[in-house]
């Protein structure tokens, strides 16, 4: 059985599991910077992804400890777009190995199998589209608001797609990813 760590956000004070933080380092030049795979040489600080609003207390709450590294003036929006770039990357990877399958047809195919585990949609979906999806049972089934059509497409070498179907694998190899977007952009707008 896999552990599932908590880790304290260094602004909030409150435990979270680890895989809803941040981690931040200090990098070589005494700037702070997002470790994306969470492995980075050095001692890191965890960060809720709520807490990147309020950049007064972040600078405040990294600076000890991080041995007083500044607080880059992007950090957020450089954090929203490596995050976002892995996730693409993520969907992309994971559709060629027929984890991620594309469009309501997609969500359909996963259905039928017993094998859908998450739904991730644009927020420009189409209403017929809302629709079908508002259908599904969400006891069992994640259902994600992210992104736009054309990074979706890119990612996906396909063009106008705005659904995605996951099974359980690519679903927890995609939600820390989608939930620390989601919560730096419920503080970002």
């Amino acid at each position: 059985m896999k552990a599932n760590p908590t880790r304290t956000c260094v602004v909030t004070r409150e435990s979270y599991p680890q895989a809803q933080l941040l981690r931040c380092v200090a990098g070589p030049n005494a700037t702070v910077y997002f470790d994306l795979k969470g492995n980075a040489p050095g001692r890191g600080a965890y960060v809720h992804p709520s807490s990147l609003a309020n950049t007064k207390k972040l600078t405040k709450a990294l600076a000890r400890p991080l041995d007083g590294a500044q607080l880059p003036e992007n950090f957020t929006q450089t954090t929203q777009e490596l995050l976002e770039k892995s996730l693409y990357q993520q969907i992309g990877t994971l559709r060629g190995a027929a984890q991620v399958l594309c469009g309501l047809g997609g969500v359909k195919d996963l259905q039928q199998k017993q094998q859908l585990a998450m739904v991730m949609h644009v927020a420009d979906i189409g209403q017929d589209a809302a629709q079908k999806l508002s259908q599904l049972n969400n006891d069992e089934i994640d259902v994600y608001s992210y992104g736009n059509r054309e990074k979706l497409a890119l990612a996906l070498g396909q063009p106008d797609v705005a659904v995605v179907a996951c099974t359980a694998r690519a679903a927890s190899a995609l939600k820390p990813s989608l939930e620390k977007l989601l919560g730096i952009q419920s503080v970002t707008g």
